[in-house]
């Protein structure tokens, strides 16, 4: 069977509250050339959509032919309304396709292989559940034409404009803390040239932008890659992320909270050089909500390749710091889920694609006295029914009857009946 990246790749769990989401990864099926439908049959809204609104290229229609049966399959399942079905996939159409680049053709190597995900597409479909509630989410790596050429090595120009635009159009959309940290973590074009040549190919991801489908709305995020600012400056990825934190206005009422996660995080500050024992913890990601500030909130994402239990105890309640009945209740949980789905402990000294490591992020909003964290539960590498059949085992657990009576099923139909761009690789 597929990876198991294809089927489940985390499982999220939330401090202050149950564990909450499983993210999901586009999911492969056969090619498909054209829209048309069985006069007879009932046609899907990804279908009228692809019909009407038509394309302005063949890389976009084969986008759409490979993506939007999969989300729209998605939508459904997780009881968006059929006109809320309409309004999110007319977005996907009107918006995502567009900024997606030239699509995977076969034996053809892509121009520009995103970061974001291990096959380097610049998109990821994922599910966010809490209780009986689905919230979809959009992520990717908008592409300019330009991307990985000298007029734009690192592809830095595309998010900026994809955002700006969206912003003219989009009410809710705030680009206040977005500018501050492009500014602060973004490169020169004469500093992105001069490094280029020097990172892998899939390694040049500077943005990412997210999309939450939520309450007939979106809520917009942006991601920021610190790795390629840190080789330029000399200064480490932990030193640039906190100190472009601390430089907002709106840090000073989080302050405390930043400085119990930056003493947790003291190796990470050091130079390698100063390590006198191997660091095995990276702060690799900044994450924001594109919302005023006052309703915004910033997370800071920590990869460790100790893949152990001890570890995750370690990452969710900061060494111990945090201790209240909250964390410790969601500790238990963790544990819980740990077992059930078989993890085990392994540790490896290099961040090695086959083998992901560790993830934790923590959240940081005006006011709040304590970072809150989040822990991502690695299943890459694993067989797809075995994973499928634990995390019906951990919806039970959890008293989430419906979805675990439904998951397995739904999953199978999302990996098998409906196209996605892996497919068409390797078919």
């Amino acid at each position: 069977m597929a990876s198991a990246a294809s089927l489940v790749s985390m499982l999220e769990t939330t401090n202050g509250e149950q564990p909450s989401s499983t993210e999901l990864l586009e999911k492969p099926a056969p090619k498909s050339s054209s829209m048309s439908v069985s006069p007879s049959a009932k046609k899907l809204p990804y279908q009228v959509l692809g019909q009407w609104l038509g394309f302005s290229n063949h890389d976009q229609e084969l986008w759409w032919l490979n993506t939007a049966p999969f989300l729209g399959n998605l939508l459904a399942q997780s009881n968006y309304d059929v006109d809320e079905q309409y309004q999110y996939l007319s977005f996907y159409h009107t918006h995502i396709v567009p900024v997606l680049g030239p699509y995977f053709h076969p034996g053809v190597e892509p121009h520009w292989m995103s970061y974001f995900t291990s096959e380097g597409h610049p998109l990821e479909v994922s599910l966010n559940l809490q209780g009986s509630k689905a919230i979809i989410r959009l992520g990717l790596e908008p592409l300019s034409p330009f991307a990985g050429s000298e007029r734009d090595p690192l592809n830095q120009f595309m998010g900026r404009e994809f955002l700006g635009q969206m912003a003219r159009i989009q009410p809710c959309i705030d680009l206040q803390w977005f500018n501050h940290f492009d500014s602060e973590l973004g490169l020169s074009l004469e500093d992105a040239r001069a490094i280029a040549g020097t990172v892998p190919k899939q390694g040049k991801t500077q943005h990412l932008v997210g999309f939450d489908f939520k309450n007939g709305g979106i809520v917009p995020k942006a991601y920021f890659y610190p790795e390629h600012k840190a080789r330029v400056t000399g200064v480490n990825t932990a030193k640039l992320l906190f100190n472009a934190v601390r430089k907002l206005e709106e840090s000073k009422s989080f302050s405390g909270a930043l400085d119990t996660l930056e003493e947790f995080l003291a190796p990470c500050f050091k130079d390698k050089t100063e390590n006198q024992t191997e660091n095995t913890t990276e702060v690799f990601i900044l994450a924001i909500d594109c919302l005023v500030p006052s309703l915004s909130r910033i997370k800071l994402y920590v990869a460790d390749t100790q893949v152990t239990f001890a570890k995750a105890r370690e990452l969710w309640t900061l060494g111990g710091v945090l201790n209240d009945a909250t964390t410790l209740t969601g500790l238990r949980i963790l544990e819980d889920i740990w077992n059930m789905l078989g993890i085990g402990d392994s540790c490896s000294s290099l961040m090695d694609v086959n083998r992901l490591p560790l993830l934790s992020n923590y959240e940081f909003k005006p006011g709040a006295p304590y970072p809150k964290p989040q822990l991502y539960i690695p299943l890459h590498g694993k067989n797809d029914d075995v994973v499928a059949d634990q995390m019906t085992k951990v919806f039970e657990y959890l008293q989430w009857n419906g979805l675990a009576a439904r998951y397995k099923e739904e999953l199978a139909s999302n990996l098998y009946d409906s196209p996605s761009p892996i497919s068409s690789i390797l078919s």
